[in-house]
This record gives C-alpha cells, sequence and structure tokens, in this order.
C-alpha cells in the first residue's frame, strides 16, 4: 500500500504530514522501518501519523522526495505501507527573514506573535 504527501521546504518539527489509515482491524501497532534521513520523520505508533522531526531535512535544494517504509501490525496481520513524502520548494531567503524577524521581535520586545 502507498501514502503520499507533500511539506513545504523547512516544514516545522511535529507537523503530522499524513496518517496511515491501516486496513487491518483492531489494536494497531505502526513502526518505521526505513527513511533515507536518520531521524527526518517519525511514525507515531499508535496513531499512524507521520510526523516531522527534523525540518532542515526538509530542503528541496537537497532532496526533493523522503520514501520510508512503515508496518502496520495487529498481532496477527501485517500490512507494509510505502510512504513518500514530496517536498515544495519555498522562496528561503523570504522564509528566513521572516523567520528571524518574528525570533528578533520577540527577543527585543519580549512578545509572542499574534
Amino acid at each position: 500500500m502507498t501514502l503520499g504527501a507533500l511539506a513545504n521546504d523547512f516544514v516545522s518539527n511535529g507537523t503530522i504530514l499524513a496518517t496511515i489509515t491501516a486496513l487491518s482491524p483492531g489494536e494497531l501497532n505502526f513502526t518505521l522501518r526505513n527513511s533515507p534521513i536518520d531521524g527526518a520523520i517519525s511514525v507515531n505508533p499508535s496513531s499512524g501519523d507521520i510526523v516531522v522531526n527534523d525540518s532542515f531535512a526538509f530542503d528541496f535544494e537537497r532532496i526533493t522526495q523522503i520514501t520510508s517504509t512503515v508496518a502496520v501490525s495487529n498481532g496477527l496481520t501485517n500490512e507494509k505501507w510505502s510512504v513518500t513524502i514530496t517536498i515544495r520548494d519555498i522562496d528561503d531567503i523570504a522564509y528566513w527573514l521572516t523567520d528571524l524577524k518574528n525570533h528578533m521581535k520577540t527577543l527585543v520586545l519580549g512578545v509572542g506573535l499574534a
């Protein structure tokens, strides 16, 4: 089975990119089996959510896709899912300047962003 997702350059850590909807019944366990970039993503073992762990791994100029395999099991039945995350290019300069501006505003003014 396959699952595809889209993510922008430098997507925030903790972002849920997709959720595996397994076909097997019962209580399921989801396990990430491989990923070309260690630590880039994780899978929630009980929900099947695919989550960003390392936003810097999502750099379109370095890599345009992350493909992983997720195993799903209910103890009796096993499923193998191929997960492909396509990384979309964004304007890196605008992203970093906005991020820096927001960070400086917080430091200098001591206020959160609205």
